[in-house]
């Protein structure tokens, strides 16, 4: 579990789990995520019960929108490199 900001981040290894019931279950699971450089798309983790904070590293290309939306826990998101402005209505 890589540590960033003095916090640890669960990395998300597949962005296609989010169509599974465990993934659903997962998702509500982390404060702190990541993502593996194999992601290249961030999808749904809208509704993410427990999820404090995001960092989102270079690899990433997009990120859907409402992605992150109804995260009422969210307190921080930090982005590598290569912010996208169009990134704004993930959340």
């Amino acid at each position: 579990m890589p540590k960033i900001n003095n916090k640890f981040y669960h990395k998300i290894k597949n962005s296609e789990l989010e169509d599974t019931l465990g993934f659903y279950k997962k998702k509500n699971k982390y404060e702190n995520i990541t993502f593996a450089p194999n992601v290249k798309k961030i999808k749904n983790f809208s509704y993410s019960e427990m999820l404090k904070s995001i960092f989102v590293p270079e690899t990433v290309d997009e990120i859907e929108e409402d992605s992150f939306s109804n995260c009422k826990k969210l307190e921080e998101v930090i982005f590598s490199e290569g912010y996208n402005s169009s990134w704004k209505l993930c959340f």
